[in-house]
């Protein structure tokens, strides 16, 4: 018999959004089974497979109509009814046929059954695909493993202020790592990895604060940024070695004593306080003015050194020229103390300021600078004992002798600056030289003291000029392997072929090469 409906007070739906009256056909018995009967979707909506309906609502089998209520059942309430426009309007889109609803309340069709299959096993409704439109990370992170190197967790978003303050916090701390400042720049890392605006800048933060404490704890540290090399090959232009800033402060000391001396000898100070105290005082303010000049403007290669050369070449001419004068003037026309000493100083200081700006203008080395010094130091020394063991044994031979070696120091310096290009000694090349002239020289003084039975002016001023002169010769030829320095061009020189055929013969190598029916030798190398 036919249900009665309760009384509704709204207004009858549009006749496609009524639902089919359920069909009076009885139902059909489904078959027996052991297991709990299948589960069947709602009519017209294909169920997803696996899924099985829940347990006391099992659906009578496709084809079959629904069982028909108990007649004591209570009637069902009829569903809401949107309410309908006055007569003569147009319904709004939300009510129309096959419109979605104009509300967040779930969907019921087949879209949302296919959509239960991407969410979480936690139970969320949280798709595992559903779309971001953010470049800085998931829209769940912490659905992220934290552990995963490959996929670190997202950082959040950062405002443009909170950005551009991290980009300048990242720019400070990568300045730190350049200058050495590991400690400071790790800590700076760590500070802003977890601000970061990306995943993958908060890992390179994090890699550079690892990376600093490991420099930082094996003591590692930047040596002007410069590349390795081989302990003779070239340092490069503009950039001075540790050997010489350091030959330079010690140098310092020594032009500090010296200038606080020759300012006693000229105010006539006879106290030990009214010498050593001006001494010290000068000797501190020269080393502040080489470390003020090396950190804020900086040496070239090569001009410390320069620097140093010329301080002592100076210094010798001065001394060897005022002796020399005094030596063959009158006793009224001597120099005075206070005027050798003027002299003196005035050299040194005019040689070091000649040398530095030469240096900074002809891009010098350190072992060219070294080079100028050794011929002026060697040429007078050379110069003086010869002339000393030439002329006779009589009272001008002092004069004469002082005079020589001042003469023959002059012509080394100029010697020296005109060959110091082509020779090019690297600085270690340059002491040992020295180191050879004066071994030379003293043992000659030994052999002669021990085999002559008294000791003459002219044998012991020959001793001396031979075993120097033999020194200076072993010394060059046992170092004419070093490589030479000519700094920045050095790196610019490729193979020459050997000027001696003899030596190019030494350095080819025998070559075996496969031929038709047999094959052929010869030599290879550069010519």
């Amino acid at each position: 018999m036919p249900r009665e409906t309760a009384p509704s007070d709204a207004a009858p739906q549009p006749p496609s959004s009524k639902a089919p009256p359920p069909s009076k056909a009885p139902p059909s018995k489904a078959p027996p089974s052991d297991g709990p009967p299948p589960s069947a979707a709602p009519p017209g909506d294909a169920a997803p497979p696996g899924d099985a309906a829940p347990p006391g609502d099992a659906a009578p089998p496709r084809g079959t109509a629904p069982p028909e209520p108990p007649p004591d059942a209570p009637p069902p309430s009829a569903p809401p009814q949107a309410p309908q426009p006055p007569q003569g309007e147009q319904p709004p889109a939300a009510l129309l046929p096959g419109a979605g609803p104009a509300t967040d309340a779930p969907s019921t069709d087949a879209s949302d059954a296919a959509s239960d299959e991407g969410a979480f096993d936690d139970g969320s409704d949280w798709p595992l695909h559903a779309p971001t439109g953010d470049a800085h990370g998931p829209t769940r992170p912490e659905a992220q493993d934290d552990d995963d190197p490959l996929h670190p967790p997202a950082a959040p978003l950062l405002s443009h202020d909170l950005l551009a303050a991290w980009k300048g916090d990242f720019e400070r701390a990568k300045q730190l790592l350049r200058h050495g400042r590991f400690t400071e720049a790790a800590a700076l890392f760590e500070l802003i990895g977890p601000r970061a605006p990306t995943a993958e800048e908060a890992a390179i933060a994090r890699e550079l604060a690892a990376l600093c404490y490991h420099w930082s704890s094996r003591g590692i540290r930047f040596d002007g940024a410069q590349p390795a090399r081989s302990p003779h090959a070239p340092a490069g232009p503009r950039q001075r070695s540790s050997g010489e800033i350091a030959s330079l402060y010690v140098n310092a000391v020594v032009y500090g004593l010296g200038t606080g001396t020759w300012l006693g000898v000229v105010a006539d100070l006879d106290s030990a306080g009214g010498l050593f105290v001006p001494a010290l005082a000068l000797t501190g303010a020269t080393l502040g003015v080489v470390a003020v000049v090396d950190q804020e403007v900086g040496f070239a290669y090569g001009v410390p050194q320069a620097i140093s050369s010329g301080m002592y070449v100076g210094l010798s001419q001065g001394m060897l020229w005022s002796l020399a004068y005094n030596a063959q003037a009158r006793a009224a026309e001597e120099w005075s103390a206070t005027a050798v000493s003027s002299v003196m100083w005035g050299g040194a200081t005019l040689g070091a300021l000649a040398g530095g700006v030469i240096g900074h203008r002809i891009s010098t080395t350190p072992g060219r600078a070294a080079w100028v010094g050794s011929t002026s130091l060697w040429g007078g020394a050379i110069g003086g004992l010869t002339v000393g063991g030439v002329v006779p044994d009589d009272a001008r031979t002092d004069e004469r002798a002082l005079l020589g070696a001042a003469l023959t120091s002059t012509a080394g310096t100029v010697a020296g600056l005109l060959t110091a290009e082509s020779v090019s000694p690297s600085l270690a090349r340059v002491r040992f030289l020295d180191l050879g002239g004066l071994v030379g020289g003293l043992l000659g003084l030994g052999v002669y003291a021990t085999a002559a039975p008294s000791l003459e002016t002219h044998g012991t001023l020959w001793a001396m000029n031979v075993g120097a002169l033999t020194g200076l010769a072993s010394s060059w030829v046992l170092t004419s392997g070093m490589q030479p320095d000519r700094g920045d061009e050095g790196t610019k020189q490729t193979a020459q072929a050997p000027a001696n055929p003899l030596q190019a013969l030494s350095k080819a190598r025998p070559t075996l090469l496969p031929a038709y029916a047999g094959a052929q030798v010869g030599l290879a190398g550069s010519w």
